[in-house]
């Protein structure tokens, strides 16, 4: 009896378990929507306290399994909206269903309407190599931190952890943009098409990404699929002080019908002069995608066509003595003729991309391939001068300081003479140029002409990638990439300025730069150099990723084999053997590992480390020493070596949400290469430097936080502190070439070792190190916003002058330095920090929204005070040893003087922007934004 009273307890507490257990875990259904009332297919809805989630759901419907009587914190993500943060308690036993509008970034925020938005003068683009600014970033993520850097300190050219944005890794429909060139992607490649590619997805950090391995700096990967973008008609209109002063766009996607869909746009934008007197801006971009979902809705095919074209006037860094003469916003880079502005040093960018994607997509297995072709160039342009007076207004020989630096003692008259004429004749005298080319001595010896330098590139693509999940938890992904890039670049003729033909020969040597070619060139012939560059690269990666209810983690292997030959088509006449025909091949093969780990403690806070380290090959542009007269190999070249890491704390509280990050990073093998005229202790001529064997280390933290003061008002505080220092002294050689007419050569044999620079400890010239942000944003219900942001800035440095950190330095081709008197020293080399300064930011908007009609404008001020301030800098090196470094540091203003950056004044942009959705799917009901 005992056991039959046992038995029957155990079967009634077992029947009582399985009821409770199906009663305990209910269904949550959350209906998605944009503003217009479309649902959002590809979302993403996870709660961060249990395994849960739910993604690519046809209608915009997405359900959930969660357990009752328990909070949880939802996070709703979808590319081209603000991630939500939804805190419900689920207490019911019912199944729930709840509508929720998700915001577009692109109307959202006023504070990045596009990455073009943001200034980025001509004299920070030829600095940092088409470093594009950072505002895309806001595009791709609500990150407090990410968002400040991208809008508030990318003025001042802040970098966050202190890295080239070529490591950051940008992909277009799953092709890679950063150029074998350079390393970074050329935003102006797609510039202009915002609305078609705000579909971007950013991961940070090295975090794992279902992209590709990824970057030091983070990936963002754009999606150009029409089905992912919102259907309608978008038209756009701005008005801006900075780079351009006119912008308009128009944009159509059309809704999917029988499988097909297509979106097509299209945007120009110009300005007679942008933030700075003579920098004519032109541009214009056309786009056009379709796409295929095939009846089984798991294959998708697309074709995607565009192009861009891209022109600016360029402007300089300033030393300065130019600043108190002319002015922060001086820029010597143009004149007047015949009545017209006109630049003499332009850019102009144009790309042609052709993508072809097909994917195929299940629950648990994937794959896509991605095939493109694109060709483009990057042509600039400037004044040259040949047995004739500088033209530029700035030159050394102009200025004030050269006479009061004068070997022979300072001669005050004529330094008041020659201020008196720059001020008088500030800029290019066109006029006198033309009549100077009238006069040539003869032919072919024109004193004017303007050249230019022009990379034309071609490049084929072959992506190919697998997406495997076995268990709930487990996923593993991998691919492989191929990539061909032949690359011409080559001197040209761009104008005679009245002339008929110019000399193709060395002014200096006098020697022949083309023997097999004409020695007369006509305007459009290849003039100085040409040459090839046939570029292979090829890379495959695999990763794994675990999801769990408290751990996650992940683990990523990547290899990567890149060659490249020379080809030359020129024969230079100091170079006979060694400039004409094909060069043998070199080929670096790297490889990366990087992994992680989080835990998470609950819903509102969790933490991760993560860790990354390999080597990558060094950017195309440091291969050879001088590539346009002779194929040398630039000597001790070997792959960047890396170690970093990451510690980041997350919070996710209804009212208060971050991130505080810690860094650690340590580069080796570093390399750089520069070109300029040096005066030596051994000797003076134009000289390639090449510096390699540079270690850095990159540490510090990050954070950003916002709290919800109320439904209407918000703050956000954000910053970074840290530091970028040279870690060791690395070796220097001068490269020239041996010219037996100089009375000084450093040597005849065209190269020398000088060395170890004495860098160590030396901080790096990446922008400001110590960067601090606090914002006030309000948001009426009646769809009017307004923020304004408080950032401090400061311990930023500028590059130093490796050459005069050598030993020779110290030399003197007469003197024994021991016998310098203190006067005679040279001046402190300690390197300083730039003045710290404050930005105070302004961005508002109105929005409306009835019947599926949106209209909204905003309007952002950058620099509102008008705060002076400068971004950078370099110290030049032509008085690189001792005697002619204290002869130019003699009249207290020095000719070859630190030149520097100068930041902004006020800016402003003002957007209007009106969307319509397709006739078929208007809604007349009002929809809240």
């Amino acid at each position: 009896m005992k056991f039959k009273r046992m038995l029957f307890g155990v079967l009634l507490y077992a029947q009582m378990l399985q009821l409770f257990s199906q009663q305990t875990n209910q269904k949550l259904e959350i209906s998605l929507i944009d503003p217009f009332g479309f649902p959002i297919e590809h979302a993403t809805i996870f709660t961060q306290d249990t395994q849960f989630s739910a993604s690519h759901h046809p209608g915009g419907i997405y359900s959930l399994i969660l357990p009752i009587n328990r909070q949880h914190t939802l996070l709703i993500r979808a590319q081209g909206y603000v991630s939500q943060v939804l805190e419900y308690e689920y207490a019911g036993l019912d199944s729930k269903r709840m509508a929720l509008v998700l915001t577009s970034l692109g109307h959202e925020s006023g504070a990045a309407p596009s990455q073009e938005a943001f200034l980025m003068s001509e004299t920070a683009v030829a600095a940092l190599s088409d470093d594009a600014p950072a505002g895309f970033l806001l595009q791709a993520t609500r990150d407090v931190f990410v968002a400040s850097a991208a809008f508030d300190f990318s003025q001042a050219f802040f970098k966050p952890k202190g890295l080239d944005s070529k490591y950051g890794k940008v992909f277009l429909n799953g092709i890679e943009m950063n150029k074998y060139t350079h390393g970074r992607p050329q935003w102006s490649d797609w510039g202009g098409l915002n609305s078609l590619t705000r579909n971007q997805e950013y991961t940070h950090g090295i975090q794992s990404n279902q992209t590709d391995f990824g970057g030091l700096l983070g990936t963002t990967a754009i999606d150009l699929s029409p089905s992912k973008q919102r259907p309608g008609l978008n038209f756009s209109t701005a008005l801006s002080n900075r780079s351009y002063a006119l912008r308009e766009m128009l944009s159509f996607v059309s809704s999917q019908k029988n499988g097909l869909s297509y979106s097509l746009s299209g945007s120009i934008r110009r300005a007679k002069r942008g933030y700075q007197q003579g920098t004519p801006y032109s541009a214009y971009s056309a786009m056009g995608s379709i796409e295929y979902q095939w009846p089984s809705k798991f294959h998708q095919t697309s074709l995607s066509v565009l192009h861009t074209y891209n022109q600016r006037g360029r402007s300089a860094a300033l030393s300065t003595e130019v600043v108190r003469l002319l002015g922060r916003d001086y820029n010597p880079y143009w004149g007047m003729y015949q009545g017209k502005l006109r630049s003499s040093r332009n850019k102009t960018l144009s790309q042609s991309m052709f993508i072809f994607n097909h994917s195929y997509e299940r629950d648990a297995f994937g794959f896509s391939v991605a095939l493109s072709y694109n060709q483009g160039k990057d042509f600039r342009d400037r004044l040259a001068y040949f047995n004739a007076a500088n033209p530029d207004p700035i030159y050394y020989k102009n200025l004030p300081s050269y006479y009061l630096n004068s070997p022979i003692g300072a001669n005050f008259y004529s330094a008041q003479t020659a201020r008196e004429a720059l001020l008088a004749a500030p800029q290019i005298q066109w006029d006198r140029i033309y009549a100077a080319n009238k006069n040539q001595l003869g032919e072919g010896q024109l004193p004017y002409v303007v050249t230019g330098d022009q990379m034309q590139e071609r490049q084929w693509s072959f992506v190919a990638r697998w997406f495997w999940k076995p268990l709930p938890d487990h996923e593993f992904d991998a691919g492989i990439s191929i990539r061909v890039n032949p690359t011409d670049y080559f001197g040209q003729i761009q104008d005679l300025l009245g002339g008929q033909g110019q000399l193709d020969i060395d002014p200096f040597s006098q020697t022949r730069n083309d023997l097999k070619g004409d020695l007369i060139k006509k305007k459009g012939d290849y003039f100085g150099y040409h040459y090839q560059l046939k570029t292979h690269g090829e890379r495959a990666y695999v990763q794994w990723r675990h999801n769990g209810r408290r751990w996650d983690a992940f683990a990523s292997l990547t290899a990567q084999r890149l060659s490249s030959s020379r080809r030359g088509l020129m024969q230079n006449e100091r170079y006979l053997n060694n400039s004409l025909g094909q060069g043998p091949t070199k080929s670096f093969n790297t490889r990366q590992i990087k992994s992680g780990l989080s835990y998470k403690f609950n819903g509102k806070h969790w933490l991760s480390l993560t860790a990354m380290s390999g080597s990558e090959p060094p950017v195309l542009s440091q291969w050879y020493v001088n590539p346009r007269d002779h194929g040398l190999l630039s000597p001790n070249i070997s792959p960047e070596a890396h170690v970093f890491i990451e510690a980041n704390y997350y919070l996710r509280a209804p009212k208060l949400m971050g991130r505080f990050n810690v860094f650690y990073g340590r580069f080796k093998d570093q390399t750089s290469l520069r070109f300029y005229f040096a005066e030596t202790a051994f000797g003076s001529d134009f000289v390639q430097e090449w510096v390699q064997g540079q270690q850095s280390t990159h540490k510090g933290l990050e954070f950003g936080f916002n709290y919800k003061l109320s439904s209407a008002v918000q703050l956000n505080f954000s910053g970074s502190l840290a530091r970028y220092q040279v870690a060791n002294n690395p070796n220097l050689s001068l490269f020239f070439d041996p010219d037996p007419l100089e009375i000084a050569p450093i040597n005849t044999g065209g190269q020398i070792d000088l060395g170890a620079v004495q860098l160590a400890q030396t901080a790096l010239p990446q922008g400001p190190s110590r960067a601090f942000s606090l914002g006030v944003s309000y948001r009426d219900p009646k769809y009017w916003w307004l923020t304004m942001s408080f950032n401090s800035l400061g311990l930023s440095y500028v590059g130093p002058s490796y050459l005069r950190r050598t030993a020779q330095f110290s030399l003197d081709p007469i003197y024994d330095p021991s016998d310098l008197t203190d006067l005679e020293k040279p001046a402190d080399l300690k390197q300083r920090s730039l003045p710290n300064f404050i930005l105070v930011n302004l961005v508002g908007g109105k929005s409306w929204l009835k019947q599926g009609r949106y209209v909204s404008v905003f309007l952002s001020v950058n620099n509102l005070l008008n705060t002076y301030y400068r971004t950078g800098g370099y110290e030049q090196s032509r008085k690189a040893y001792l005697q002619v470094y204290n002869e130019d540091q003699r009249g207290g203003t020095p000719s070859f003087d630190t030149k520097y950056w100068q930041g902004s004044g006020r800016t402003f942009f003002l957007n209007l922007m009106l969307s319509l959705p397709p006739n078929k799917l208007k809604k007349s009901k009002k929809q809240s934004l």
